[in-house]
């Protein structure tokens, strides 16, 4: 058996394709978390000056910023690489060319800190394996010396993400990130506009108890070598907080073939102890552990188990997929994971509505809402809007801090600004904050079930 490509992601799209272990195609919008978290107060420097909001702390310009322009990495992913476009069922367009009209519209309004323009430097990589993302980094930092990246780096090590930032002290906007990666980054440096993972797993099972949905419930935990940390950095102590028993934690072993074998017999076992624990519940961590190819097997022993997942992305696209196969019962049903707004609801929203027009005005050509979405002749969704909300969303992210600091854009300024800026703006989220510590900026989701019943292929539900 192969690893199946499982997730659409709401809010972000993650894939898994055949023949790699861990590869996620990862686009950005609102991350999760269910608990507004402000940013710092401003503080004061021992001669008495409040960072962040009396001036520069530094009045050099940063690598790549002359006195008119930044220059800009961008990275994307490379959708057209044959095994990548072999193994996905959409289609994101010329990403590039909507980017730079992101950029053309910023430049035409002003730029960026005070006024300088943003000289974009592309760079497009499979990330198929560390060496991609590692040789974009080297790119972008060395060759063109940017001054800050951002973009799609999904590097699962950090390896990537350690290269910018704390190799090359180079400022990284990007996504699916977790708090192992974040620390490994020198503070400031290192920022998504989504939610760090550790912090799902701890809103998801505080919002489940909250909502008396764990009362009576003993858990078994399903993890990935990616995730492994997870279980007694986060979810085990969430437990342990709330007074729910746990039984045996398992970690899956990845085939980089992209069989299931070895996996499916550790389950196996698993499950095994499980039945003896008298589980009946999971939480499984991860974007790949929460595969239809567990999922179903887990639900063969255990059909009314209640599932946790911090994955919400690939729990949404396998339930749609088991909706569009005709599986019933569909095994993601009830399903509960940390969800901010949806496809739908995130399209509909001013600051997204903004980005569509820009883009239409572009390039003449209208953008079709997530709900209109269908497959064309050759099987793939032409999911434009995500491209369009991701580019809007990255620049606008690095624009708002650019503007606080002004015209001398350095890392100095740029760490200041960050650890004393308070609640954000972000496209498509309705509740964001940066502050000293807190450099993953969405404080958007809630508790949300999966129910295969709404609209074509099924989606996320608020739970009340």
């Amino acid at each position: 058996m192969r690893l199946q490509r499982v997730a659409r992601r709401q809010p972000r799209l993650v894939v898994f394709l055949a023949g790699i272990s861990a590869l996620a195609l990862a686009l950005a919008s609102c991350g999760s978390s269910s608990k507004p978290n402000a940013g710092s107060a401003p503080t004061t420097t021992s001669g008495g000056a409040v960072t962040g909001t009396t001036g520069p702390q530094s009045t050099t310009l940063g690598t790549g910023v002359t006195a008119d322009a930044v220059k800009l990495g961008i990275v994307m992913i490379d959708y057209n690489n044959d095994v990548i476009a072999a193994n996905i069922d959409f289609k994101r367009g010329d990403q590039q060319k909507i980017y730079q009209a992101f950029v053309d519209d910023i430049n035409k309004n002003g730029g960026v800190a005070g006024g300088l323009k943003i000289d974009p430097v592309y760079d497009s990589y499979a990330p198929l394996g560390a060496g991609p993302p590692q040789e974009a980094c080297t790119k972008l930092t060395e060759d063109d010396k940017v001054f800050a990246t951002l973009g799609v780096l999904y590097e699962p090590t950090g390896a990537a993400q350690v290269c910018f930032t704390k190799q090359h002290n180079s400022i990284l906007i990007t996504h699916e990130l977790s708090k192992n990666i974040m620390d490994k980054a020198p503070g400031g440096l290192l920022l998504t506009s989504d939610v760090l993972a550790e912090r799902t797993v701890t809103d998801l099972i505080d919002d489940a108890n909250a909502n008396g949905l764990l009362t009576g419930k003993k858990f078994g935990i399903l993890a990935e070598a990616e995730t492994k940390s997870r279980i007694d950095g986060a979810i085990k102590p969430a437990l342990k907080k709330n007074n729910i028993p746990f039984g045996t934690a398992g970690v899956l072993t990845l085939d980089p073939s992209g069989d299931t074998t070895q996996s499916l017999n550790q389950l196996d076992s698993l499950i095994e102890r499980w039945k003896g624990e008298n589980v009946t519940a999971f939480f499984i961590t991860g974007l790949a552990a929460i595969s239809k190819v567990y999922v179903e097997r887990i639900r063969k022993t255990f059909p009314d188990a209640l599932i946790l997942a911090d994955g919400d992305a690939s729990a949404k696209g396998a339930g749609q997929d088991a909706k569009n196969a005709g599986v019933t019962p569909n095994p993601y049903d009830g399903v509960l994971s940390e969800v901010g707004l949806t496809d739908q609801q995130q399209f509909e929203t001013p600051s997204m509505q903004a980005c569509v027009k820009i883009w239409e005005d572009a390039s003449g050509t209208k953008v079709v809402a997530p709900k209109d979405v269908k497959a064309g002749p050759d099987g793939k969704r032409d999911e434009i809007w995500i491209t369009v909300r991701d580019a809007c969303s990255d620049l606008k992210f690095f624009k708002t801090i650019a503007d606080k600091i002004g015209k001398y854009l350095n890392n100095p300024n740029w760490v200041d600004a960050v650890n004393n800026f308070g609640p954000i703006d972000i496209v498509a989220q309705d509740k964001s904050s940066l502050g000293k510590g807190k450099y993953d900026a969405s404080d958007s989701a809630t508790l949300h079930k999966f129910d295969s019943s709404i609209g074509t292929s099924g989606d996320w539900q608020a739970v009340p």
